[in-house]
């Protein structure tokens, strides 16, 4: 705002934000490969702005861009050899200015083709993929699931549990964290009926111990966004138990005394083993039924 400059200020006089959109919308269609990576290096840096984010997506820019992300593989497979490092490049500006600018909010997320999708998926379940396009396609999924329910459907029929655990198991913090992240998104769009199936799988998968070796013990100490992403899984898991942890006991069921039993004994015979040979069983009664309450029975 001009009220705002102070006598003095240096100003330095810039291109309009509706004419970098446009000369930019023109300069990605180039057909020098070399022309067309520095426009899209360009846009992924500019999409931040949601000034010009605006005018680009007035151009009709996200369509520009995902109709780029669902060719592109095809149109240069001759030239893999050649390009790949180029065609890397390219995609991962690509997927970074399409981030940038849906995350404005001014697009709605329903409007995305089931072409595209399958595009992103295919590229967050290649091994071996460049980590900045797995770390935005990942990115992608998760906003896709988390803002609309139609593409949960569509997104959850293109990507598996499974298939994630892989990058769990990389080096990488930030795929680790992405990848926790769609994992919840599922998670938390799944109606009632799957969330169980999809706890089940969790298990069957050995996810747990996947995050404690992976993850949790891994030789570096983990950022404010895993813990928060590792949290979000935790009480979900949790919320699933829920039913469970409130059903009454059968007493007449030995089974279920056994486990009781024996959960109270893990828990709290090693701290108190010299006494507990010791001790009438009335004083032995009321310390077990201090237990059970410190174990949350009723």
């Amino acid at each position: 705002n001009r009220n705002e400059i102070k006598n003095g200020t240096i100003l330095r006089l810039t291109t309009s934000p509706a004419q970098n959109a446009q000369q930019l919308h023109e300069r990605i269609q180039s057909s020098s490969m070399d022309a067309k990576l520095e426009a899209l290096k360009d846009l992924a840096s500019l999409s931040r702005d949601v000034t010009f984010a605006q005018e680009f997506i007035n151009l009709d820019g996200i369509s520009l861009l995902t109709q780029m992300v669902e060719s592109g593989t095809e149109r240069y497979q001759k030239l893999q050899k050649i390009m790949k490092p180029c065609f890397g490049d390219m995609l991962s500006f690509t997927l970074t200015a399409f981030v940038e600018l849906m995350d404005h909010g001014i697009v709605s997320w329903d409007t995305f083709s089931v072409a595209f999708i399958k595009k992103i998926a295919s590229f967050v379940n290649k091994s071996g993929m460049d980590i900045s396009i797995l770390q935005r396609s990942l990115a992608i999924l998760e906003s896709m699931v988390l803002n609309s329910h139609d593409l949960y459907q569509k997104v959850a029929q293109e990507i598996t549990i499974g298939q994630l655990i892989p990058h769990l198991q990389g080096t990488d913090q930030e795929i680790q964290t992405y990848t926790i992240a769609v994992i919840n998104a599922l998670f938390l769009k799944a109606p009632d009926e799957r969330r169980q199936e999809m706890a089940n799988i969790l298990a069957q998968k050995q996810l747990r111990s996947i995050i404690l070796t992976h993850v949790i013990r891994a030789q570096r100490a983990i950022n404010n966004e895993m813990a928060h992403q590792l949290y979000v899984l935790q009480v979900l898991t949790f919320n699933l138990l829920e039913d469970r942890m409130m059903t009454k006991m059968d007493p007449q069921d030995q089974a279920q005394r056994d486990i009781i039993f024996e959960l109270r004994r893990i828990a709290f015979d090693a701290e108190s083993e010299p006494n507990n040979s010791s001790g009438s069983m009335e004083k032995r009664k009321s310390m077990y039924t201090r237990d059970y309450k410190k174990l949350g029975f009723i």
